[in-house]
């Protein structure tokens, strides 16, 4: 009798972390996003209204990237969620309209998830881990590790958490694990009700403090840096001979060093960081990307 009444609760709270949906009216993810063409911003996303199409319901998504969050651009595609826990997403319009699975969050360990982003860019991810996490309220999430490669032989591991997404964000992520892209998005913070429930950088920093609106796209890169990608020690050149501090971020955006630059150009050690990208940021000069292996 003590087992039977054990196992209830013990049911009871694997289902609480298991049956989260990712799709809903009441959630915001902050994305960051960084890439070579521009200084890094944050992207907010939402969903919000429904649409049916082919006898499916669907949400649909808006971004922006305002930081009082007024000026929202409905996106080009819609997303739903499914009975079996799988998230699709569909762009009515486009020449390939038919649904991409973005999650599956039914696998375990031993399980792989396959990826076609069209063009014959197709790979596969291993699951490593099953687990879960906390949340600020304290609610358990189920996690799931997967480990990749990036810049060819680079190996790291990535997550999904239920009714969140990926370490990399919602609608893109899955291009981060085939290379497709110069892929520069990483969720910064998420929201549920309007409170931050999780973050990949401190509390307050769910915009990148150097860049935090569209106007700042205008910005020109005012340095150079090499070798790059860098192994040991890295060069900076400045356009004059102004002192000017430097800073060097992770790629959630996480200062890791700072320093300063007094005669043009200098020479930093970038031999005991991992292996990964930064963003190397100058005051007055703009951002670059840094890659370190």
């Amino acid at each position: 009798m003590k087992k039977n009444i054990l196992f209830l609760p013990l049911l009871f709270c694997t289902f609480s972390i298991l049956a989260q949906s990712l799709v809903g009216e009441n959630k915001q993810w902050y994305i960051g996003e960084v890439f070579i063409t521009q200084p890094p911003v944050t992207t907010i996303m939402k969903m919000e209204g429904d649409t049916l199409v082919d006898n499916k319901l669907y949400k649909k998504i808006y971004l922006t990237r305002d930081t009082v969050n007024q000026e929202w651009t409905l996106f080009s595609g819609i997303i739903r969620e499914d009975s079996t826990k799988k998230v699709w997403l569909r762009r009515p319009g486009f020449v390939d309209d038919e649904e991409k699975l973005l999650f599956d969050f039914n696998l375990v360990v031993g399980d792989s998830f396959f990826i076609d982003n069209g063009g014959g860019w197709t790979c596969s991810i291993p699951v490593i881990a099953v687990d879960s996490v906390s949340l600020t309220n304290g609610e358990r999430r189920k996690r799931i590790t997967f480990s990749y490669q990036f810049f060819g032989d680079m190996e790291d591991e990535t997550f999904w958490i239920e009714g969140i997404g990926s370490q990399f964000g919602v609608l893109y992520h899955t291009a981060a694990y085939c290379e497709n892209i110069d892929f520069g998005r990483w969720i910064r913070c998420y929201f549920e009700d309007g409170q931050r429930q999780f973050g990949q950088v401190p509390e307050g920093e769910c915009f990148y403090e150097f860049i935090t609106n569209t106007n700042d796209l205008d910005t020109q890169i005012g340095f150079s840096i090499y070798p790059n990608p860098a192994s040991d020690e890295l060069t900076i050149k400045l356009p004059d001979t102004q002192s000017r501090k430097w800073e060097l971020f992770n790629y959630q955006g996480q200062r890791i060093r700072h320093g300063e630059i007094k005669n043009g150009d200098d020479q930093i050690s970038v031999a005991i960081l991992p292996r990964g990208i930064y963003l190397l940021s100058i005051k007055g000069l703009g951002v670059q990307k840094l890659v370190i292996e």
